[in-house]
């Protein structure tokens, strides 16, 4: 027998043969998120729940679940589920409370009402109030009165436009309106005058009411004003003006004749430094004059009471309470 012949080329692929059987179904996976107003009962490490309940509940774990707010599982506790976006662009945002951590913006608005709110912007925070009352007076049948302050690194001003003046909440906060202002003062360099506050007002009859007790440690100092005047018959009123109180003190020579009643035609006590009431300026000489005195009338002007006379050197001193605004 001959040797064996080369092996052939291969021949054609056959036709696909059938689809084998449908293997078994796989287990169900675990549901991504929940939704519903019960607590789930079945809870893994990342399970989302959305809580769509009306009313606050305790969770299992103790925590306190807020409707309409969505948590995640832990592995131990249910945990709000906070959404963190590194920018944020929408044309209106809202929410009813919200915590927040730095924020950085150009400004603040916060509106009551259409009379109300308060705005934050270039260093200054602003407040403002504007009170609508029944008032027949006035055409409209109401008055208005507004209250604003302003608060930054320079102190507290305040600012009222009084009663009866309309304005909208950008005209409250405006310098004409300025009522007073607190300032904190500070030393440097070249002003050693020590740190403080300082209350500046811009009606001299600025009123400032305290109810309750103070206590003061340390003293009060109030600025002192001093003038004098020559009344007459060669008498002087030497006059120191410390808050509402003046002392007055009686100075010279008589030189012309006096009777009791007698008016000084000389000169007055100025404003600013006048009684609001009557006062009794002792006047004493000698033994034989020591009942004379000298009334300051609450118009300045000053009486002689006392022994016909025309010679003398009368002292005497008196302090009174004064209405007059103060003296420049």
């Amino acid at each position: 027998m001959g040797n064996n012949g080369a092996t052939g080329p291969q021949g054609p692929q056959g036709n696909t043969g059938p689809q084998g059987p449908t293997g078994p179904a796989g287990s169900n996976g675990d549901p991504g998120k929940i939704v519903s107003d019960e607590e789930p009962t079945t809870k893994f490490k990342g399970l989302t729940w959305k809580y769509i309940g009306i009313t606050a509940v305790d969770a299992s774990d103790g925590t306190n679940i807020q409707p309409n707010t969505e948590y995640y599982w832990n592995g131990k506790n249910w945990v709000i589920n906070l959404i963190k976006a590194q920018n944020i662009d929408v044309d209106t945002l809202s929410a009813i409370t919200a915590i927040l951590g730095d924020m950085l913006g150009g400004s603040l608005t916060i509106s009551k009402s259409d009379t109300q709110g308060i705005a934050v912007k270039d260093g200054v925070v602003k407040s403002w109030d504007i009170s609508k009352m029944i008032d027949p007076n006035y055409p409209d049948g109401y008055s208005y009165t507004s209250m604003g302050v302003a608060l930054n690194s320079g102190g507290l001003t305040i600012y009222s436009a009084g009663y009866g003046i309309t304005l909208d909440k950008g005209g409250v906060i405006d310098p004409k309106y300025k009522v007073a202002s607190l300032q904190a003062i500070a030393s440097n360099g070249r002003n050693s005058i020590g740190t403080g506050l300082v209350l500046n007002a811009t009606n001299s009859n600025f009123p400032f009411t305290i109810n309750g007790n103070i206590d003061v440690i340390g003293g009060i100092r109030q600025t002192s004003k001093t003038t004098s005047v020559t009344i007459g018959a060669g008498l002087i009123l030497s006059l120191e003006r410390r808050g509402e109180t003046v002392i007055a003190i009686l100075l010279g020579t008589i030189n012309s004749s006096l009777t009791s009643g007698q008016q000084f035609g000389v000169g007055k006590i100025p404003l600013g430094y006048r009684p609001n009431t009557t006062a009794n300026i002792p006047a004493h000489m000698t033994s034989s004059y020591n009942g004379a005195h000298i009334d300051a009338g609450i118009d300045g002007v000053c009486t002689w009471w006392g022994p016909s006379t025309n010679t003398g050197y009368p002292r005497g001193s008196q302090m009174w309470f004064t209405n007059d605004s103060l003296p420049n």
